[in-house]
């Protein structure tokens, strides 16, 4: 006696396949991860060195630098790829929606905080790796801070932002009411 293959009912109402959402959603989430993973090391290593924990002044220059070019901006182009092509798929809905204006705000400022960062680290490395500018160190201080201010500022934003992107809070607006069917009493 075969045994009766038994017919699969979905009872929880969704539908198979979802499209290509899927495939971008994973390396996207991937992509962030490293993303902030990255800033996280580049913060510590940059606080490392300024609260004195390191001899030299070469060594977290040039490590900041490789993490900057090697893991944080291509992880960002990356992120920024998929996120794009997931916005694609429903731009009028996405558009509407507070949390994400609010994520391009942020990501707008983050950029801005990223070129003042990019500006001032390429004179900290200036004079750090070139000994014979040794003798502008207090201009470097102050150009120090403000790159530590601007870590601390990306760094908020970027976390900011995985949250906005996870969380997706309406931020006040109200949601959109489904439309109404009229039943027939016959």
């Amino acid at each position: 006696m075969a045994k009766a293959k038994q017919e699969y009912v979905n009872i929880h109402g969704r539908k198979g396949g979802r499209g290509v959402r899927p495939w971008l959603l994973i390396p996207k989430v991937l992509c962030v991860a490293i993303f902030v993973g990255a800033y996280v090391a580049a913060t510590v290593l940059w606080f490392y060195y300024r609260l004195g924990y390191s001899d030299g002044a070469v060594w977290p220059v040039r490590a900041v630098s490789v993490v900057f070019r090697g893991v944080i901006i291509p992880s960002l182009i990356a992120t920024l790829l998929f996120g794009l092509l997931l916005f694609a798929q429903h731009p009028k809905v996405f558009i509407t929606r507070r949390w994400l204006q609010a994520k391009l705000a942020i990501a707008v400022a983050l950029i801005g905080t990223h070129t003042i960062a990019r500006g001032t680290f390429m004179d900290i490395k200036a004079v750090v790796l070139d000994s014979s500018r040794q003798d502008e160190t207090a201009d470097v201080e102050t150009e120090c801070v403000r790159f530590s201010v601007c870590l601390i500022v990306g760094l908020s934003s970027a976390v900011l932002l995985v949250l906005l992107g996870r969380l997706k809070p309406r931020l006040g607006q109200q949601p959109k009411p489904l439309p109404q069917t009229t039943q027939s009493s016959s």
